[in-house]
This record gives structure tokens, sequence and C-alpha cells, in this order.
């Protein structure tokens, strides 16, 4: 079995460390990118099979980086899983807006992440 590739979306290094380490230990291949550059030019070198980002990125939010994304082909139809320390309420619309898959609190309880990705992924 093929593993899947997700690219991780997260200024805050330390904690995409971890979030990748996670990740590779449930048998998924992990990109890391941590501003909106570094992730359109992962996102076309890897074509990974799910894109998880946080909100708070540095120099446009992550919708924007969704937005970018989604217009590149044939990437725009990678689902997205958005996490955010932002209150839910504050970000679910423009969540709902960019058709992301789920919108998860930072930092995710790791069962409910690995729940969102296996669905996301089929």
């Amino acid at each position: 079995m093929n593993k899947k590739t997700i690219l991780l979306i997260e200024d805050d290094q330390s904690f995409a460390r971890l979030l990748a380490m996670q990740l590779v230990a449930n048998d998924y291949h992990v990109n890391t990118a941590h501003d909106v550059y570094e992730a359109t030019k992962e996102a076309q070198r890897e074509k990974p099979d799910l894109v998880i980002l946080d909100i708070g990125l540095p120099l446009v939010d992550g919708f924007t980086v969704i937005d970018k994304l989604k217009a590149m082909y044939p990437i725009a139809q990678i689902p997205f899983i958005v996490l955010s320390a932002q209150s839910r309420e504050a970000v679910q619309l423009r969540a709902v807006r960019t058709d992301a898959f789920a919108l998860l609190q930072k930092p995710p309880d790791n069962a409910e992440l690995l729940s969102e990705i296996r669905k996301a992924l089929g």
C-alpha cells in the first residue's frame, strides 16, 4: 500500500515537527511548509493527497493559502483540514466558504485528527 502524502502548513516549527512525527508514526508521508511561498512550491512539487494548515500564518492567513492552492490544478481537488487557535465560531463560516473538509481546534486531539484524515482520504 502506498503511503498517503500530507502537506502540513504550519508556521510554528516546533509544533509542525511534533505533528509531523505523529503523522509519520501513523504511516503517512509528511511534507511541511511554513508560509504561503513554501506551501505553493511544495504543493506543486509533491501533489499531496491532503493538506493540513493553520489559519494563523505569517504574510497571509490560511484561508488565502487555501484559495491560492485551490486555483492550482490538480491541487484544487485536494481536501483541506483547517487548524485554528481562534474560537471555532470565529473561523467556521470562512472554513465552510473555502470548502474545508474539517475545522479542528489547535492543538488538535490526535484521535480526532487521525479520524478526520481517514475520512478525508476516503
